[in-house]
């Protein structure tokens, strides 16, 4: 997806974290499946930008297909940082801290069905997950093990912390 100069010209003015959003019905969606951005821009009728501030936790599907079916199905949670270490990912720019990082049509669904377990648990925010939960999301895709419960005592100590660390 090529982004217009203006839009690059913004991101490299600022901190903030761009994720590209393009859907072509049957052929690609590259999608957030959660997280609030700071601000979203409608390129045109199939593409758009949203705008993250740095320290927020986002999740970013992408899908792609051809004649032949699925090329890319890919799911990724990452966190926005303002500095230092940065890993590149397609739509992502200039790039984000990877949490959780799933390929395959099989564990994507898995993963998906993941995050609907913990979004009911977490009361409908996914953001509200502590950022060391999502290693532990991405370590039980590996071994496909069952997913453990988050617990509600986990999530109102991350939404205290946050609010006192803004």
């Amino acid at each position: 997806m090529r982004l217009d100069a203006s839009v690059v010209r913004c991101q490299l003015m600022s901190d903030l974290t761009l994720i590209c959003q393009h859907f072509v019905p049957d052929i690609c969606n590259h999608r957030l499946r959660f997280g609030v951005p700071q601000k979203v821009t409608k390129l045109d009728n199939y593409r758009s930008v949203a705008a993250f501030s740095p320290d927020n936790i986002f999740g970013y599907i992408r899908w792609q297909r051809n004649q032949y079916g699925t090329t890319i199905w890919r799911l990724v949670i990452a966190k926005t940082v303002q500095h230092g270490r940065i890993q590149k990912y397609a739509g992502i720019l200039p790039g984000a801290h990877i949490l959780v990082n799933v390929s395959g049509v099989n564990a994507v669904k898995q993963a998906l069905t993941r995050l609907d377990y913990w979004e009911i648990q977490a009361g409908g925010e996914l953001l509200n997950i502590p950022e060391t939960r999502w290693r532990h999301f991405q370590n039980g895709i590996i071994i496909r093990s069952a997913p453990r419960p988050v617990r509600s005592d986990e999530i109102e100590l991350h939404a205290a912390f946050k609010r006192l660390n803004p």
